[in-house]
């Protein structure tokens, strides 16, 4: 059992089981990470019937640590090196949101860089030295710098309102007065689903081009399109697809495409991402035949006219000829090399698949600001040599 369940839920590395090993109690993850779940998980049973309450029970002690993080006065108050390295992320997430608007509209944004300095200050003096919390320590102080340079901004441009597009345009998270998490961005607002990711969260440089791809991507989700990510290799289109997956809580699966996925394949893989409520990114989406590309262009209609059902309701998409229920949490993007620039293979879009992508080129980012902030978490978190 245990080799196969990373294969379910790549979070996962393992699990405890309890007396007479026949209930899960807790999840390993890599680095030894541990989230002892609420309530056990019976095993005696159907492997569907467990393996959806494992999952149920997955997320309701995601969110009942959530809530029971940001309910503490403070933070650092709470331990952070005993939460799940996601919840520390979301948990600070919010409280950024928080003290940004309220620093907006009391005008002490300069306030709100000191006290993200020393935070900043207070996570790199820590000691530590198991390697999840040595991941746990590098995500916080990730975290900081891409604060900070949101607060620069705020200040640069003199935001005084919260509905100023400079702020508007930030990834922000909120809690909702039904205990819910969500992330808006723009006019998207995105529910966090709670999937456990391990520690992999945070390890990610937010960069302003990776930012605006973060836009892009919600913007379609929103307005039910497909996100398209486009440029050379090495610009960063797969992670970012990634990383904004892993701050809303998605588990992202990347499929890379070639000439041998067929119509019906591609069909199969969107249904499984439409039951299972995951993220899909299709990496070099133009490497499919021309007969692919056009019998997709159908999946997709069906499929993103289902996720726009409002509530969920009549989220249903006809893929491969059969009704497939869409999750309120699935979304599509693929990502493209440019064609006839040196990469082999690649093909022209037709008119009516590109009409339901939304593009965004990406460049080679700077690599000074990305050593600069890896630089300083990795020296950070590092445990210190006598």
């Amino acid at each position: 059992m245990q080799s196969h369940l990373k294969k379910l839920f790549p979070g996962i590395t393992g699990v405890r089981l309890g007396p007479g090993g026949t209930c899960i109690t807790a999840l390993t993850s890599h680095h030894d990470e541990v989230l002892q779940l609420d309530r056990s998980v019976d095993t005696d049973c159907a492997v569907e019937v467990w393996l959806k309450n494992l999952e149920s029970e997955i997320r309701s002690t995601l969110k009942g640590i959530t809530l029971k993080c940001l309910r503490s006065t403070n933070m650092q108050d709470n331990d952070p090196f005993s939460l799940p390295t996601q919840i520390i992320c979301l948990a600070q997430n919010i409280r950024f949101t928080e003290q940004a608007e309220n620093a907006i509209a009391n005008k002490t944004l300069r306030s709100l860089k000191d006290t993200i300095e020393k935070e900043n200050a207070t996570y790199s003096g820590v000691e530590v030295e198991d390697e999840s919390d040595i991941c746990k320590k590098r995500a916080l102080i990730l975290q900081c710098a891409c604060y900070r340079n949101i607060v620069d901004g705020l200040i640069a441009n003199n935001v005084s309102s919260v509905a100023d597009w400079m702020w508007q345009k930030q990834l922000r998270f909120y809690v909702t007065q039904k205990d819910d998490v969500v992330a808006k961005m723009g006019l998207a607002t995105i529910p966090y689903s709670y999937e456990y990711l391990g520690v992999g969260t945070g390890q990610f440089v937010r960069t302003e081009l990776a930012e605006e791809c973060f836009l892009i991507l919600t913007q379609s989700l929103h307005f039910g399109f497909v996100g398209n990510p486009f440029g050379p290799a090495g610009t960063g289109k797969t992670e970012s697809v990634k990383a904004l997956g892993g701050l809303v809580g998605r588990l992202v699966l990347v499929f890379n495409c070639d000439e041998a996925m067929d119509a019906s394949c591609m069909g199969r893989l969107l249904s499984g991402l439409a039951l299972s409520g995951a993220w899909g990114c299709f990496d070099e989406f133009n490497r499919l035949s021309a007969e692919t590309l056009a019998a997709v262009t159908h999946h997709f209609i069906s499929l993103l006219r289902a996720m726009q059902e409002p509530d969920g309701a009549n989220a249903v998409a006809t893929l491969n000829g059969k009704s497939v229920t869409v999750s309120k949490w699935c979304g599509v993007c693929v990502t493209l090399n440019p064609a006839g620039r040196g990469y082999g293979g690649r093909r022209s879009l037709p008119a009516a698949l590109a009409r339901v992508l939304r593009p965004v080129a990406l460049a080679e980012p700077p690599p000074a600001p990305l050593a600069e902030h890896l630089l300083a978490a990795h020296q950070a978190a590092e445990p210190h040599n006598n």
